[in-house]
């Protein structure tokens, strides 16, 4: 009998291991070919994109501007793609789940699974209801957001004749007008939305009680073993949360531009003193305020030729006017090279203004601060691409404790250099070469021998290099080391848009839980160089990429709360905030709120995480200043 018990263990286990490598398998592939499709679909748009502005007209160059285009053809396709390769993963595996779920149902009993003719058409007929519901209302509120932009185009580009002709009163009745009915139907296209979850959940549960209730019954009869409806409700949860597959997030902004400018941000720490806040150089959004408004202006861009300068000073000068807004104080970023800090001083200069520079990554946390009114003791977990250090390295992973105007650096993350300097971000094979020698020495693993064949001509001089004593440039950067990470996975060695190998690098994961690797904490440094080591150890030998992936995003989550924890029982705070480009990554941001254990965790909400929100920080700094 013992025999037979251990003969039948081993058929199951054969079958789940048999069936635990397919789901493997079919896993890697949905996310491989969903990873590809979404990638040549940004190709294919960004491409035809590119083909119609060669065939715009002077005129219409003038109207769309070149940052505009050039942000449509990056940041808004990449957000594309990512939609595409999320819906594409959800279309394979949720019929595929449900399909299984209700074959393994019926082979357990094909009489408790009548059940499921009433429950899935119930669940799926209200799933079809809402979205016909909604789906207008989405539509309707793009159009309400196009109503919006029109008086707003025209009450900045035309306000000298708007004035001229004193009809302020009439243009700012049309703005209210279109601006309400663009929150009454915002508000009423999320309701139908947040119905959707609540309802679903209450025909799974009443379809449970069913299932116990007649599965109780066979039991008692000796129809129906009590383990088999343990088994058939997993299988029941399966079935009916894939037919709704609902994701349910506070919104995450990317850029704060079309339907939430010029809207007003409320803060009650502002006061009477009017600011200017001229933002980053990268994704740059300045801000002024008047009283407790902040007014965040447009997304700008990135501030690295004429004509988005050009921009940035028209729509400043347009903001002050139509707002009739006279700043009392400028405040920039404290990097010395930033054209827009450069600007704000000559405005200052110009109108005898005092200019005021703040640190970026102060700006950052600040920016949190300004949303959720945190005036207390604040730990602040700024995680970016790069940022100017009074200690004239450069920052980009740091933990600081922040209280008003005032700021400490507690922590960051381990330095590493950035070999050919502002290549380095643009180049991340660069940092990846350096993490390659700095391991393995003269004794590079085949894999990697093969890797450095892709790397760009002239890559020798540059290794060269990294084997002697030159002194390079040290950056604590967070950003950079999600770069690094994907490019020696192989996801690839240059950016062709902004984070493109992070994005690709998060795509990867896919469904992948992933495993704590080691990193290293010695209460002032958070150091993931081991957490770099077992990556290449992984890809050395042969592992999954996506399981690595998922690893490195799990075991920053983990180290980032961890560290959060003991510098807030160390210093005696409650209140953490969190902001920077990084914390964008949404798989990052699951396992941080799964892991996160300790204090009241805050994040930008109003305005992005990324350098778009600085700004706000900046005006909060700036009226304490």
């Amino acid at each position: 009998m013992a025999n037979g018990d251990l003969n039948y263990v081993l058929y199951i286990g054969i079958q789940m291991v048999i069936a635990a490598v397919v789901g493997l398998i079919a896993g890697s592939a949905c996310s491989y070919f969903a990873a590809v499709a979404s990638m040549n679909l940004g190709q294919e748009v960004r491409q035809g994109l590119f083909d119609k502005i060669q065939t715009l007209s002077f005129v219409e160059l003038d109207k769309l501007k070149t940052s505009s285009l050039i942000t449509r053809l990056t940041n808004d396709i990449t957000q594309v793609q990512m939609m595409m390769n999320m819906a594409l993963r959800m279309m394979v595996r949720a019929p595929l789940t449900a399909i299984g779920g209700i074959i393994m149902a019926y082979i357990l009993s094909p009489k408790l699974s009548t059940i499921f003719l009433i429950a899935i058409p119930i669940i799926t007929v209200s799933v079809l209801f809402i979205l016909k519901k909604s789906l207008p209302l989405f539509t309707k509120v793009q159009q309400n957001i196009d109503n919006v932009n029109t008086v707003m185009r025209e009450s900045i580009l035309g306000v000298k004749v708007i004035k001229a002709f004193a009809i302020e009163n009439t243009q700012k009745s049309r703005f209210i007008e279109a601006n309400e009915e663009l929150t009454n139907t915002s508000i009423k296209s999320q309701n139908m939305n947040l119905i959707l979850w609540p309802m679903a959940t209450l025909i799974m549960n009443l379809t449970v009680v069913c299932v116990l209730w007649f599965g109780g019954n066979m039991v008692n009869a000796g129809d129906l073993e009590i383990g088999k409806i343990v088994a058939f409700i997993n299988y029941l949860l399966q079935i009916m949360g894939s037919v709704v597959m609902v994701i349910n997030n506070k919104p995450r902004f990317i850029r704060r531009s079309r339907g939430y400018v010029p809207e007003p941000i409320h803060c009650d720490c502002l006061e009477q003193t009017s600011i200017l806040a001229m933002g980053s150089d990268l994704k740059n959004a300045f801000a002024v305020n008047k009283g407790s408004e902040a007014l965040v202006g447009p997304h700008i861009g990135d501030l690295e030729n004429a004509s988005t300068h050009k921009t940035l000073e028209w729509t400043i000068e347009r903001y002050k006017n139509l707002f009739s807004v006279q700043p009392d104080k400028i405040i920039i970023d404290s990097h010395p090279q930033f054209f827009s800090s450069r600007l704000g001083e000559r405005i200052g200069e110009s109108f005898h203004l005092s200019v005021i520079p703040v640190q970026h990554h102060h700006a950052h946390i600040a920016s949190v601060m300004a949303e959720h009114n945190l005036r207390g003791l604040v730990l602040g977990i700024a995680m970016d691409g790069t940022g100017y250090g009074p200690d004239g390295t450069i920052w980009g992973g740091e933990f600081l404790l922040c209280k008003g105007n005032q700021y400490q650096r507690l922590a960051h993350i381990h330095a590493a250099p950035l070999p050919g300097g502002e290549k380095a971000v643009s180049e991340p094979w660069r940092q990846a070469l350096w993490y390659i020698r700095n391991y393995y020495g003269d004794d590079i693993p085949f894999v990697y021998q093969e890797w450095m064949k892709e790397l760009p001509k002239g890559w020798e001089i540059l290794d060269k290099a990294l084997q002697s004593t030159m002194p390079m440039i040290q950056a604590t950067s967070c950003g950079r080391l999600f770069d690094t990470v994907g490019a020696l996975l192989g996801l690839g060695m240059v950016h062709s848009y902004d984070a493109q190998i992070a994005i690709s690098l998060e795509t990867l994961c896919g469904d992948e839980k992933g495993s704590l690797l080691a990193y290293n904490y010695d209460g002032h440094i958070l150091d993931f160089t081991p957490t770099v080591q077992s990556i290449m150890d992984g890809v050395v030998r042969g592992e999954c990429r996506a399981h690595l992936a998922a690893s490195f995003h799990k075991t920053m989550a983990i180290a980032l709360c961890e560290t959060a924890a003991d510098l807030m029982e160390r210093y005696n705070i409650s209140d953490v905030a969190m902001s920077g480009g990084v914390f964008q990554n949404r798989k990052l941001l699951e396992f941080i709120y799964r892991t996160w254990h300790i204090g009241n965790l805050y994040m930008n909400e109003a305005v992005p995480s990324n350098d778009g929100g600085l700004a706000l920080g900046q005006l909060w700094l700036g009226n304490q200043l």
